[in-house]
């Protein structure tokens, strides 16, 4: 597992585990769009041990964030030799994977090698859950509801990132 997946789970799993109340991030940079809480009393430091109330190892690799909704986090991935882009559904509470879907399968795109093949953040509202992924030339969005059933696939056209 990479550096930054494994600190996107650790930051997961501190958000998932609060003894706080159950403040939603449904979306990258939270739900306001800055990256900041409301929140207080929160963790200002963690190590592999501090602070972590669970780790789930998640299969592939990507750079996208966590989302916390309705008790679960969201989060995708890559498996890079299988060509499967992934969105997983963990349980807020002890990290248990509660469903995985393959949202697609297609040749890898040429991308920046700083980069994955899952850096989009998927994005929820505890009822229902997008993810974007590319199969060059389109791009596509998929949403499935929190119980992992794919509810529609559209494409918005065709993306060309380099």
């Amino acid at each position: 597992m990479n550096t930054a997946r494994l600190f996107h789970l650790i930051a997961a799993a501190l958000i998932a585990t609060s003894s706080l109340p159950a403040a939603n991030w449904p979306a990258w940079r939270g739900p306001r769009g800055d990256g900041t809480s409301l929140e207080t009393n929160v963790p200002l430091r963690w190590s592999p041990t501090d602070n972590v109330a669970w780790k789930t190892p998640i299969p592939g690799k990507g750079h996208s964030s966590p989302v916390v909704a309705a008790g679960k986090v969201f989060v995708t991935a890559c498996d890079e030799p299988a060509r499967t882009r992934l969105l997983l559904c963990l349980d807020r509470r002890d990290g248990k994977v509660l469903w995985k879907k393959t949202v697609l399968s297609a040749p890898l795109e040429g991308k920046n090698s700083l980069n994955s093949y899952a850096s989009s953040t998927p994005a929820t509202d505890g009822k229902r859950v997008w993810a974007t992924f590319l199969a060059a030339p389109k791009a596509w969005v998929v949403c499935y509801d929190a119980d992992g059933n794919e509810l529609w696939r559209k494409s918005p056209g065709e993306h060309y990132s380099r």
